[in-house]
């Protein structure tokens, strides 16, 4: 049996992500030594990809799934992003970038639609799932009490 994780973990997880990234918006050089190797619409997006899945992860805990997880995670991921990059145009040597907030958005967009997707998976392809799943499990097939294919029937259906 699996404990389930009270309903707060998710939305603790997004805050201290958010937390993070905030921290590091507020620095003139954040991780230089990371920022001299890789392009930073690629950060922007892993980033960003993080937060929209942290995002979705919880809403799915809240009953929402497919589009709707990719339509918040992108709302989110555009408004925290706008935030963002408003804040860094007040940071020295930091500055605001369209294409900075183009990237935040299509990283939490992904990291939205990698929960749906992963959520879909996880439904099977009835969305019921299955035993192993969570789901129901699949009745048992009848059996007769006197023949041999019964008994077989029956140590296979247990």
């Amino acid at each position: 049996m699996t404990a389930r994780l009270p309903r707060w973990r998710p939305w603790l997880a997004l805050a201290l992500y958010a937390g993070v990234m905030a921290y590091l918006s507020s620095q003139s050089h954040p991780l230089p030594e990371l920022t001299a190797h890789v392009w930073d619409k690629v950060l922007h997006v892993t980033e960003y990809g993080g937060f929209g899945a942290l995002l979705s992860f919880g809403l799915r805990r809240r009953g929402l799934s497919g589009r709707d997880l990719v339509f918040w995670a992108a709302l989110a991921g555009f408004l925290w992003g706008a935030g963002d990059e408003f804040h860094q145009s007040f940071v020295p040597w930091r500055s605001a970038d369209v294409g900075d907030l183009i990237a935040d958005c299509l990283g939490s967009s992904l990291g939205g639609l990698a929960v749906a997707l992963v959520s879909l998976r996880a439904a099977g392809p009835s969305g019921a799932g299955g035993p192993a799943r969570g789901g129901p499990a699949a009745p048992a097939p009848p059996v007769s009490d006197g023949d041999a294919a019964s008994c077989v029937r029956r140590r296979r259906a247990v």
